[in-house]
């Protein structure tokens, strides 16, 4: 990695390798919806683990509530999606590449005509793109993760609004 890549790396997290970012940008998380990320820095790249957990509460009536909780515990969905950062030896003066790594999940997805996988690396390719037309040097790390964050975060607000 680059000299200035670790310098802002440094400033911004503090210097650990391993940081809760999440918390670092003040994100709210209610008792349905949960949302982690957690960013790593390895020797030559950054991991951007992204964990949304979302709770679903059934009632069937006529059963105790007891039930109703046993049942609804089972009713956990999640997406973890795993994603590498790439620095180049041009940084800042040219855009962080990034690749997705890995995605496991629970959900179904009726409303996307193409597997989850494949849309969360759509999503990273127009990330990818749009930073090849609009990149600044001035654009810093955490704000770039914060925006592929966003991304991501309005898929899972598009799908639990199309599921509820």
């Amino acid at each position: 990695m680059t000299t200035i890549f670790n310098k802002r790396y440094d400033t911004i997290f503090g210097g650990k390798t391993v940081f809760n970012f999440d918390e670092f940008m003040g994100i709210k998380n209610d008792n349905k919806r949960i949302l982690r990320v957690i960013v790593e820095k390895k020797e030559r790249e950054v991991i951007v683990k992204i964990n949304y957990v979302i709770y679903r509460n059934y009632h069937i009536k006529n059963l105790p509530i007891e039930i109703n909780r046993l049942i609804s515990s089972y009713s956990i969905e999640y997406i973890k999606i795993v994603q590498k950062i790439e620095c180049n030896n041009q940084y800042p003066f040219k855009p962080l590449l990034w690749k997705v790594d890995s995605v496991r999940y629970n959900i179904e997805s009726p409303f996307i005509p193409m597997s989850i996988l494949e849309y969360f690396e759509y999503l990273t390719e127009v990330h990818n793109d749009s930073y090849k037309i609009y990149w600044s040097p001035a654009i810093c790390l955490d704000k770039d993760i914060m925006t592929n964050v966003v991304r991501i975060n309005n898929y899972i607000l598009y799908y639990l609004e199309q599921n509820i």
